[in-house]
């Protein structure tokens, strides 16, 4: 079985052989796969023309929700929904993260 710091390395090294085979989008997809089921579930996949900077570095971004306030102690979708704006950047790219914005 392989111990924690091993398990860190190896997705290290798998991270930085997407660059290599142009496989950022994959990595994309499985940080919004994630962030869908652990974070929030309302959002999806930014759109626009990505050359040119239609999803303004946006990978992801919630979409506006009332229902937790409505249903209150829901689970489903409601219970993990947000009514807050979320927007979610994925990068493998080492910094500098030209293109990624910080959202304040």
């Amino acid at each position: 079985m392989a111990t924690f710091p091993e398990t860190e390395r190896y997705i290290q090294f798998l991270l930085e052989q997407l660059a290599g085979h142009n496989e950022h989008h994959v990595f994309e997809q499985i940080v919004f796969q994630i962030a869908l089921r652990r974070l929030s579930s309302n959002i999806v996949p930014a759109t626009g023309p990505v050359s040119a900077g239609g999803d303004q570095g946006h990978d992801a971004e919630s979409y506006y929700t009332n229902l937790p306030h409505e249903l209150l102690g829901a689970g489903g979708f409601v219970g993990r929904a947000t009514t807050e704006p979320w927007v979610l950047a994925a990068s493998a790219q080492k910094p500098p993260l030209d293109g990624k914005t910080a959202m304040t």
